[in-house]
């Protein structure tokens, strides 16, 4: 019996928007694309059949067909537009090209970007941890930009 591979895509909705200003700080630019969906129009339920639409727009019947025996939505947060979706490997590039043709749901006019792929689940929330703590970070120092510190963990001196 043959293993079905999967992989699993972290992915973020971004707001763009008409109305940002240079003299905005760039706290304030950031939230505002970076804002959270409204949880009755973008959930889990309705991104798989986006995404399907999608697939079958971009590939036609085969290629929605062909997807949706491995298509899962897993996670999906409206507070931080974050997700998880599911996807057999084989068809890892048609379906990240279909997401990336995305171009308004609900016709509010969005960008889905893909954050991270992975082939486990676990390895995928630790990315979207890692990104969530990023995010943070960022914004409490005023959207200055986060400098990665090492520590030097040697003896010598």
């Amino acid at each position: 019996m043959v293993r079905l591979k999967s992989r699993y895509l972290l992915f973020q909705i971004v707001y763009p928007t008409d109305t940002l200003s240079t003299s905005e700080d760039a706290k304030t630019r950031f939230l505002k694309i970076h804002r959270t969906s409204d949880a009755s129009v973008v959930n889990a339920r309705n991104l798989t059949q986006i995404f399907k639409d999608e697939m079958e727009e971009l590939h036609g019947d085969l290629g929605a067909g062909s997807i949706m025996t491995t298509l899962n939505v897993k996670y999906f947060s409206p507070v931080t537009s974050t997700g998880i979706v599911r996807v057999g490997r084989q068809f890892l590039r048609e379906f990240w090209a279909a997401l990336t043709n995305i171009t308004d749901i609900d016709n509010t006019p969005v960008v889905i970007n893909v954050v991270h792929v992975s082939a486990t689940i676990k390895k995928c929330e630790i990315a979207a941890i890692e990104r969530n703590q990023q995010i943070v970070r960022y914004l409490q120092r005023g959207g200055l930009a986060v400098k990665e510190e090492k520590v030097d963990m040697s003896d010598e001196e």
